[in-house]
Parts: structure tokens; C-alpha cells; sequence
């Protein structure tokens, strides 16, 4: 049912963060990495969520840990449950997106942050003209770096850039709470935290 996460900030590794004030903050630097209650790294918001996901998941079947999955018939159920007008080839996209894993079940933990990344979708990152190699899973089009992968086909944001990996703001309103001009990795600024889909 754990989630593991790598904060964006200090690169621990956590399973939960702290909440408090409807906010999620590392438990390491106390940087914010949710910014809403409804995340999978709440545990409070998680267990209600596994109590729904374990409703649906009518077959027995469970993963090599021991936990019930879904496949696409129960997800496709779910989804019909909140939206009863989804297309069939709507279904097939979206069980797609959301088995990221590509084993063809859906886990706890991939359903946690589809339900989330539905719910908050991921700014794309500005990337500079050097890096515009088309993403392959993704039709030709861009990555979308996400946590500094591309949610597609998982390509590291670093490796498709020059130097540390960090985005700089190319925007005249880049100016820095600490001096310079702020430094984007995985949607913030590395010296002041601040939002880059903000700018």
C-alpha cells in the first residue's frame, strides 16, 4: 500500500509525508511537495482510497506482494461508476496511463497516482531548443518531464539536457528570492522553491 517518493528538494526517499494545513511537506527539509490533502503520500487520504480500490477489485487477484489489483473489466467498472458516458476506446487510453508498470493490472500504488495526476495534471516543463528530440511513446510529440521523468516513456530530464539538468527560467520575470535568477528542477526553483508553472 506504501508509496515510494524521492523529494524533488533533498532527494530523500519517503513513503508518506508530514500534513498539516492541507499541505504535504517533506519529512527531511519540510519543503512542500503536496499541495493538497487528496495525495497518495497522505496516509490518511491512501487508506480511504485502498478501502475503495479493494471494493472493485472483485476477482481476487493479487499482485506479487500480496495486494489486490485491478484489471481492466474492474477499472473500467470504476471509471464507468463515476463517468458512465466513457467511450471503450476512452477506457483502453486511460487503463494504459494509468498501468505505468505495464503488467496489465492495475496496483494500489499506480491507481494512487493516476487518481492524483487526474486530479492535478502535471505543468510541462519548459525545455530548451537543444532538447526537442520527439518522445517516442508519446506520437512524436514532447516529453512531458514530470519529477524530472518524462511521463511517457520515463527518460530522465537530466540525461536530455546539458550540465546538472536543471531548467533555467528563459522569462524576463525569472528574478530569484535568493539572488540570480531561479533555477527549475522538477517544476521549482533548486535556491527558493518557488512554482516554474507560476511564471
Amino acid at each position: 500500500m506504501a508509496v515510494k517518493f524521492q523529494c524533488p528538494f533533498c532527494s530523500a526517499y519517503m513513503q508518506t509525508a508530514r500534513f498539516d494545513n492541507g499541505e504535504g511537506r517533506c519529512r527531511e527539509c519540510d519543503a512542500v511537495i503536496a499541495e493538497t490533502e487528496k495525495h497518495p503520500l497522505n496516509p490518511v487520504w491512501a487508506m480511504h482510497m485502498k478501502k475503495k480500490f479493494d471494493n472493485f477489485s472483485t476477482d481476487g487477484a493479487v499482485n506479487r506482494c500480496g495486494h489486490s489489483t485491478l484489471d481492466f473489466r474492474e477499472m473500467s467498472a470504476l471509471i464507468k461508476q463515476e463517468c458512465p458516458r466513457f467511450t471503450s476506446e476512452g477506457l483502453i487510453a486511460l487503463f494504459a496511463e494509468a498501468d505505468t508498470n505495464g503488467n496489465g493490472v492495475i496496483e494500489f500504488s499506480e491507481f494512487l497516482w493516476f487518481l492524483h495526476d487526474q486530479a492535478h495534471p502535471a505543468a510541462p516543463i519548459a525545455i530548451p531548443s537543444c532538447c526537442t528530440a520527439p518522445c517516442p511513446l508519446n506520437n512524436g510529440g514532447p516529453h512531458a518531464f514530470k519529477f524530472g521523468l518524462c511521463r511517457y516513456c520515463h527518460a530522465c530530464e537530466g540525461k536530455m539536457l546539458h550540465g546538472s539538468g536543471a531548467v533555467a527560467n528563459p522569462g524576463g520575470r525569472g528574478g530569484c528570492q535568493r539572488g540570480g535568477k531561479c533555477m527549475f528542477k522538477y517544476g521549482r526553483c533548486r535556491k527558493c522553491h518557488h512554482l516554474e508553472s507560476t511564471f
